[in-house]
């Protein structure tokens, strides 16, 4: 395998695009689910019965269900 097309600037350019927009779109994928992740952790580390029960349920049914699923599931909402 010839991997001489490397050595064009062009190629680099578009690669060093493509992680810096990889890496962007990571520090946000992160940052964004921590903020969301804290309601239902405080729900489920809460003394209050029934907010302890919503946040139980909540993780355990995120958790429990394959991203592909739930990948389908909100498409098929917002479609």
């Amino acid at each position: 395998m010839d991997f001489s097309f490397l050595l064009n600037w062009y190629y680099i350019e578009l690669l060093l695009k493509g992680l810096f927009m990889t890496l962007i779109f990571a520090v946000l994928a992160i940052t964004f689910g921590s903020i969301i992740a804290i309601i239902p952790v405080t729900f489920r580390l809460s003394k209050n019965k029934i907010l302890n029960i919503i946040g139980t349920s909540y993780v355990e049914l995120i958790r429990g269900t394959p991203l592909l699923v739930q990948a389908l599931l909100i498409y098929s909402l917002f479609k």
